[in-house]
């Protein structure tokens, strides 16, 4: 496989309903998408830079420039038999990365007509879907929410919390329902020496995530020590030899492996497979990602150390039309990965173009 040229755009899409975490209000995304060429094949992938951590002022503008200046150039013209012979890296811009090295591994599964999760090593399975509900404007407001996601399949529901809403909320789902598998995150939110955490112990928690600022992991391991809820880890998990890390301080924590956080696809098979052998809970996490990137995250979520519902809803949580055909959906609590190969779902180009702000074609 050799590549002759790299497409990069930028979208502006607006979600269907605001989504309210303890670090702000997202109402818009603008995802970067990169589009591979080669051999008569093409692949796609998704770049969340409007919506992950990053230490730039301008994380879309950072991302735009790694991908069009410094990694397109890693990649136009070579020749390639697997994605795991390349080599790309950029740590400060590690979800530029995993985009491109992720529309490559779509286009090498597409050139052998092979699904993506099959490539990956992954299997033919659903994947658990779970749903992250949002900070709301009150505890009756929140009732109705859980009540839709319920009433939709989802068969996780994963609250945001952060100080001033955490006790009541959690309190109020679970004295509803009793039996729903509920985890919370905190996105970092409390701080170390002062937090309401250990109250959260008697609710029958899936688990707790990022209850600290990254990259702190020796106070959340503190925390796991002290309380019987499994404590999860996001933002403090940036690549493999973070999750190696925290895995040796604490084999009980859980992992939220997230492939554009991580830097792609290789990096993620790392993760699964530190975390398959320290017998940790692994889970896929995700940037409200559009079905571009939705496709890749499902492909991975097959790998059978994912052992946790994935925070991967179906396309109608936040877009009233995604941009690829068939939408992903929900049945039975989960979502089915397709047999079409690579990411298994085509590109509305049309709506493509329409949401498109920017474009730059990139060719050898």
């Amino acid at each position: 496989m050799q590549i002759s040229a790299i497409e990069i755009r930028l979208l502006t899409a607006d979600l269907i309903e605001p989504f309210n975490t303890s670090y702000g209000s997202i109402v818009e995304r603008r995802p970067i998408i990169v589009r591979v060429f080669g051999d008569g094949y093409e692949g796609w992938a998704e770049c969340p830079a409007d919506v992950a951590p990053s230490i730039h002022p301008d994380p879309v503008a950072a991302a735009w420039d790694a991908l069009e200046l410094q990694l397109a150039a890693q990649v136009l013209g070579t020749e390639f038999g697997h994605p795991l012979e390349l080599k790309m890296n950029d740590p400060a811009n590690r979800v530029a990365v995993a985009a491109l090295e992720m529309a490559l591994w779509d286009i090498h599964a597409r050139a052998n007509g092979l699904p993506l999760w099959h490539v990956l090593g992954g299997a033919d399975r659903p994947v658990p879907s779970g749903v992250v509900v949002g900070i709301v404007d009150s505890l009756a407001a929140l009732g109705d929410v859980v009540n839709q996601r319920m009433d939709e399949g989802y068969r996780r529901v994963k609250l945001k919390i952060g100080p001033g809403w955490d006790v009541e909320p959690i309190s109020l789902i679970r004295s509803r329902w009793p039996d729903l598998t509920i985890s919370v995150d905190a996105n970092g939110a409390y701080s170390p020496d002062q937090h309401e955490l250990p109250n959260l112990d008697g609710f029958n928690l899936q688990y707790i995530e990022q209850p600290f600022p990254a990259p702190d992991v020796e106070e959340s391991a503190r925390l796991a020590e002290s309380i019987a809820t499994p404590i999860c880890l996001d933002e403090s998990l940036t690549d493999r030899s973070r999750v190696h890390a925290a895995l040796t301080r604490h084999p009980g924590f859980v992992v939220n492996a997230k492939p554009s956080r991580l830097g792609g696809h290789t990096e993620t098979l790392a993760v699964h497979r530190l975390a398959v052998d320290a017998g940790a809970d692994l889970w896929c996490g995700g940037y409200l990602e559009t079905g571009i990137g939705r496709a890749h995250l499902v492909a991975a979520a097959t790998l059978p150390g994912f052992t946790l519902a994935a925070d991967i809803s179906a396309s109608s949580r936040y877009w009233a039309h995604d941009i690829v055909q068939p939408e992903w959906t929900i049945s039975d609590g989960a979502l089915t990965p397709t047999k079409a190969p690579g990411i298994g779902v085509a590109v509305d180009t049309d709506l493509l173009e329409r949401l498109t702000t920017r474009r730059v074609f990139l060719e050898v």
